[in-house]
């Protein structure tokens, strides 16, 4: 009698799990269970084509992966690509698209079960704001992908990059940069220079040290319509009132070749 009791304790137990496991639909996707680990999330490239090394941390119980790829036109994701059938927790892939991606990769594990992780964002900085004309890449034959900056104290500068080539006209262009960390000090001076090639000087080293540009902004970025296809540079700097600012930014040079 006790031995019965028990076989048919068993039975029911392994009913009730079969029951479990059924219910799990084949299509449902645990968001989450997959982790990424690079490029990272906000991160961006400013030149295509762009060589990327998608990188993921392998799933217990799972030995096939899917990376999907979505860009972005205006506010909606479209499908790009999909590589499935992955052993690997990595994949190189070209992308030659000078839009916002988005991507994600896929699990097939045990039962049917697809696994997922969220969605990371990487942006495309290459060309200037509200301009259809593109940084240039100098020369490079594929761009490369970058991490966010790290906010700081001070504003960090994003765009347009060191040494970028603008070759939009009008020479319309914005300056970017990251808040400062510290809210007190959202206020902002920038300065931009322009180098004159016959002198061989900035011209804020002549006619007085003026500069093209030194003004108060409260917001991050500031547009401006550069006067040449000419050498320029420009820094930013936090300012609390008149006595307590942050250190500049570093010069950052860029150059306009519109006309050629």
């Amino acid at each position: 009698m006790k031995k019965s009791l028990i076989m048919a304790v068993i039975v029911l137990m392994s009913v009730g799990l079969t029951a479990q496991v059924a219910r799990v639909a084949p299509r449902q996707v645990p968001t989450g269970a997959i982790t990424l680990v690079s490029p990272g999330n906000e991160g961006y490239f400013q030149d295509v084509p762009v060589k990327i090394t998608f990188r993921w941390q392998k799933f217990p119980g799972v030995t096939r992966y899917t990376l999907v790829l979505e860009t972005r036109s205006g506010n909606v994701w479209q499908a790009y690509i999909s590589r499935a059938n992955l052993t690997s927790n990595a994949v190189i892939v070209t992308y030659d698209k000078p839009m916002d991606l988005r991507w994600r990769v896929l699990g097939n594990g045990p039962r049917g079960v697809v696994y997922g992780s969220p969605w990371w964002v990487l942006r495309y900085r290459g060309a200037v704001a509200g301009q259809g004309g593109a940084v240039g890449g100098g020369g490079l034959a594929a761009g490369h992908v970058k991490e966010k900056p790290k906010p700081q104290f001070y504003p960090v500068p994003i765009s347009p990059k060191a040494g970028a080539v603008l070759r939009n006209f009008p020479r319309t262009m914005t300056f970017a940069w990251l808040h400062s960390t510290n809210p007190a000090f959202r206020f902002y001076q920038i300065q931009v220079d322009i180098f004159h090639p016959r002198t061989g000087k900035w011209h804020s080293t002549m006619r007085g040290n003026t500069l093209l540009v030194d003004t108060m902004v409260r917001t991050n970025e500031f547009n401006y319509k550069f006067p040449a296809d000419r050498v320029g540079r420009w820094r930013v700097r936090g300012v609390k009132n008149e006595r307590q600012v942050t250190p500049w930014s570093a010069w950052r040079k860029f150059s306009f070749r519109a006309r050629h």
